[in-house]
């Protein structure tokens, strides 16, 4: 059986340990959740029965450049706060690899069809300070 001071001497170091580390607040890396359609209007096909559904992305500060298989005239998207609010860019682009011209979307914190625009074949999530 333990003893009442072996006890409370354990608690004083488990609570010098805690003050004398200081806590960092927690850091979420900015993230997009984004499902980009390939015709206007948050649809992958002009036929509403195709079955064809859109690939998602989880899209984070330094995943780099992502091209989806297919071009996109629309997306439906998700932001963190730290990617709606922070210094960050979605950028759509005409090309492929982030290239061609470039246009900024449209970031919120709930899921929102963007319906129309385009058409995109890459997209690219930057930070900036």
């Amino acid at each position: 059986m333990f003893r009442l001071d072996q006890i409370l001497l354990s608690i004083a170091v488990a609570i010098a340990a805690v003050n004398a580390a200081p806590l960092e607040p927690r850091q979420d890396p900015a993230t997009v959740n984004i499902a980009p359609y390939a015709v206007v209007g948050c649809r992958m096909s002009e036929n509403p029965h195709s079955g064809l559904t859109p690939t998602d992305y989880n899209v984070t500060t330094g995943s780099g450049c992502i091209t989806p298989s297919y071009s996109f005239s629309s997306y439906v998207e998700s932001a963190n706060d730290l990617a709606a609010n922070g210094p960050c860019a979605l950028s759509l682009f005409t090309g492929p690899g982030c290239t061609g011209t470039s246009s900024a979307a449209t970031l919120t914190t709930f899921a929102e069809c963007i319906p129309n625009g385009g058409p995109w074949q890459s997209l690219e999530l930057v930070c900036g300070p």
